[in-house]
């Protein structure tokens, strides 16, 4: 990955070298399914939306049993009971580390049968 990042500080990097906005991925989504209808959820025939990226992650971190607080720290979510908050100063990196690679691992290799919609380059 860091020849993707090249001598920048992140990975998913904008022009200007900073984080790619909130709206970055709704902008691919909508640009991939300006042509063809690939991105709909089939359950719901509503269009994907960039949250669903993360709460798929959270579905797959709770069921292969990583605990709560490690995939809520690699989502970045706050802690909301002060209590736990102000005890709590782990980061956690080792075990996300671990997890973010079992993730990229599983997102690499799709369980034979899935549908898979390839992207267009």
């Amino acid at each position: 990955m860091q020849d993707l990042a090249g001598d920048g500080e992140y990975i998913f990097a904008n022009a200007d070298g900073v984080p790619l906005s909130d709206a970055a991925m709704g902008a691919v989504i909508n640009r991939m399914n300006e042509e063809v209808r690939r991105w709909i959820d089939p359950a719901s025939d509503r269009e994907v939306v960039p949250h669903g990226f993360r709460s798929s992650f959270r579905d797959w971190a709770a069921e292969r049993g990583y605990d709560d607080p490690v995939a809520e720290a690699a989502l970045a979510h706050k802690i909301s009971d002060k209590v736990v908050a102000a005890y709590k100063r782990t980061r956690f990196f080792e075990l996300r580390k671990q997890m973010m690679a079992d993730w990229a691992d599983y997102c690499a290799r799709p369980a034979a049968g899935d549908n898979i919609v390839p992207l267009r380059a």
